[in-house]
């Protein structure tokens, strides 16, 4: 497929596109590495170099005409995704198979990215989370209605502050401090709810588990600049959300 330079550039577009999208949606590094080299193949391009980290993507495309590089940082937050993953995995497929126009590319890529997951899934998923995790660590049938409330609230106030809240360790830390102070003045209220139990149930859903276990990934498959990052932030994330639960407990034991 002969490509002229604008449709070469709109095809790095929407490579880079793609690439975000499926590192937001859940897919690892070197699947978004695999994929835009596959696409690259497809459109006629004799190397396609790609190195993708958890905050860049530099790609670059060698064709008859000459090397082109394009790059874009990534810097939205990851948000797991499978639907929209499962959506640009065909859409890799499908050109590779028999690559279409750019301009249709764009309109396929579009389709793709804009699938969102249901907000009311990802409420119950944290309800049924946060209230297995109670029963779990011990708790009864109070303690499970308790720490699934915490989590719809919890949820809820992500949504509200995700927009203004652009870092998301400082999202974490007013995450942590809600849910410290909410069970807390819970259990005030009702003695008999056993606080340790809630809190943790609160906890594990907050914790960064799964980024914490890719950032261990990627350094065991070589990708150690990624997982050094990955791992970063889950401290700090981490801490974020120890400090906020830490500051509510105290400042409702001095009041």
């Amino acid at each position: 497929m002969g490509l002229s330079e604008q449709d070469i550039n709109i095809l790095l577009e929407q490579c880079l596109t793609i690439g975000e999208a499926m590192y937001h949606s859940g897919a690892e590094i070197s699947r978004v590495e695999e994929a835009l080299r596959y696409i690259g193949a497809a459109y006629g391009a004799h190397q396609t170099s790609v190195f993708a980290t958890t905050s860049n993507i530099l790609l670059t495309m060698e064709f008859e005409n000459g090397a082109f590089t394009a790059s874009r940082r990534i810097v939205k937050p990851d948000h797991m995704n499978l639907d929209r993953l499962a959506r640009l995995n065909g859409l890799c497929r499908r050109v590779t198979s028999g690559p279409v126009p750019v301009e249709e590319l764009r309109r396929l890529v579009h389709e793709a990215e804009d699938a969102r997951r249901p907000s009311w899934k990802a409420l119950a998923g944290q309800i049924l989370a946060a209230g297995s995790f109670a029963v779990f660590f011990g708790g009864g049938a109070a303690e499970l209605i308790a720490a699934a409330a915490g989590a719809a609230a919890v949820h809820l106030l992500e949504k509200i502050l995700k927009p203004v809240c652009r870092g998301r360790v400082f999202l974490i830390f007013l995450l942590g401090f809600f849910a410290g102070g909410l069970e807390g003045l819970a259990c005030r209220a009702l003695p008999a709810l056993q606080f340790p139990v809630i809190m943790t149930a609160l906890i594990m859903i907050l914790v960064p588990g799964v980024a914490v276990t890719n950032s261990l990934r990627y350094t065991i498959s070589g990708d150690t600049i990624s997982g050094i990052e990955k791992l970063v932030e889950s401290l700090l994330v981490t801490c974020g959300m120890a400090a906020g639960i830490s500051l509510a407990i105290f400042l409702l034991g001095r009041f």
